[in-house]
């Protein structure tokens, strides 16, 4: 007999939950609890297979930025709100390779990642000037954000 995979599994318990326990359920508060836990199942269901993939390429990209913006962050033209961050992009391009691939290993690398980028996407909104730095943010970050969507599923407007 073959095992069955995540997804299976998960859709399984959905049509059980769905077919079996919702009807009979007679309070309206629990089939609605029911209702939205099939709800992240079938997302959980969903990008279960590309999770891994997703957060190595997401991370990849935010890497790649965090180096851009760190050999814009030295010498003496950088920009000084820039420069200000030069240890953490240096920090962040530095890190190790995950010494796995389980989500959690890949989540917590992506959340360090962006606790970097972030205040970067903050000043480069702010910013008055368009320098260097701020159009690599925007031209990167918009290529980043334009696969995020992409890699979900969801569709881009024309």
């Amino acid at each position: 007999m073959i095992r069955p995979d995540v997804p299976e599994l998960v859709r399984g318990l959905t049509q059980t939950l769905g077919g079996s326990v919702l009807p009979q359920l007679a309070a309206p508060w629990a089939q609605a609890q029911v209702r939205y836990a099939l709800g992240v199942l079938d997302t959980v269901a969903y990008e279960w297979d590309g999770a891994a993939d997703a957060f190595v390429r997401e991370n990849t990209a935010l890497q790649v930025l965090c180096r851009s913006l760190l050999a814009l962050a030295g010498g003496d033209a950088a920009d000084p709100a820039l420069a200000a961050h030069a240890d953490a992009l240096a920090a962040a391009t530095a890190l190790a390779e995950p010494s796995d691939l389980r989500l959690s290993t890949l989540g917590a690398r992506n959340a360090a990642l962006w606790q970097v980028v972030v205040p970067l996407i903050e000043l480069s909104v702010g910013a008055s000037e368009q320098g260097a730095w701020v159009s690599t943010v925007r031209d990167e970050l918009g290529a980043l954000l334009r696969g995020y969507v992409q890699a979900r599923g969801y569709r881009l407007a024309d």
